[in-house]
């Protein structure tokens, strides 16, 4: 006795095609499904072609939510593509993550090298932020590598303050302006003490400033 796999009816009289479809079903569900199918191909098309990273996402997108829209048949058993729904969807998650990946380990060398390059420690800290902020856009997506990206721009953005206050407390020195190399120096060290990294991590930098201080604080008195 056959049953439709799609409304459940079944009984001697009722026939089923290859997908487990009676004709009434097979009516509504394949043509809508075939569509369905055919929009994700194009999509999968377009993905496959353009290098716009906005547009790929897109796509990615659209097709996750046609094929999220078939699981309902997929999990009724009725399969009438090669690919079922689930595996699209896995596939373009994957692609998604890959995507950003690739896009901001582009941006990341990009970034670094506009950092060398820059006169301005303001321009290099902008720099870095706005890269920052476009990170987060991305910060729900668990994936070690753009962590990792994150990390590196974070430390270099640090190891750019701190540079900053050191040099400019290295400068003052060099010019015998003890009170104010006295100042940057002090700076520095309230930066290290403030900042999100373990003072532990940071004792030699730590200990060679307080050193200095303390060394041109006897020059001073």
């Amino acid at each position: 006795m056959a049953t439709c796999k799609w409304c459940g009816k079944s009984g001697f009289f009722i026939s089923v095609n290859t997908y487990g479809l009676c004709g009434d079903c097979n009516y509504l569900v394949k043509p809508e499904a075939e569509e369905r199918f055919r929009l994700i191909r194009n999509s999968v098309k377009t993905v496959m072609k353009t290098k716009n990273l906005n547009t790929k996402l897109s796509q990615l997108d659209f097709i996750i939510e046609e094929a999220t829209y078939l699981l309902k048949y997929e999990n009724k058993g009725i399969r009438m593509f090669d690919t079922n729904p689930s595996v699209i969807i896995d596939s373009a998650k994957k692609d998604k993550i890959e995507a950003i990946t690739e896009n901001l380990s582009d941006e990341y060398s990009n970034l670094i090298s506009k950092i060398e390059i820059a006169n301005s420690f303001n321009t290099k800290i902008n720099e870095i932020n706005k890269f920052l902020l476009k990170i987060q856009n991305y910060k729900g997506i668990p994936n070690l590598e753009i962590n990792k990206i994150e990390k590196q721009i974070i430390n270099k953005k640090h190891e750019l303050q701190l540079n900053n206050y050191l040099e400019a407390a290295k400068k003052a020195e060099f010019k015998n302006e003890t009170k104010k190399a006295i100042s940057q120096y002090q700076e520095a060290l309230y930066f290290l003490k403030n900042d999100d990294i373990d003072d532990k991590l940071q004792k030699e930098n730590i200990k060679k400033i307080e050193e200095k201080i303390k060394e041109l604080s006897t020059v001073k008195g």
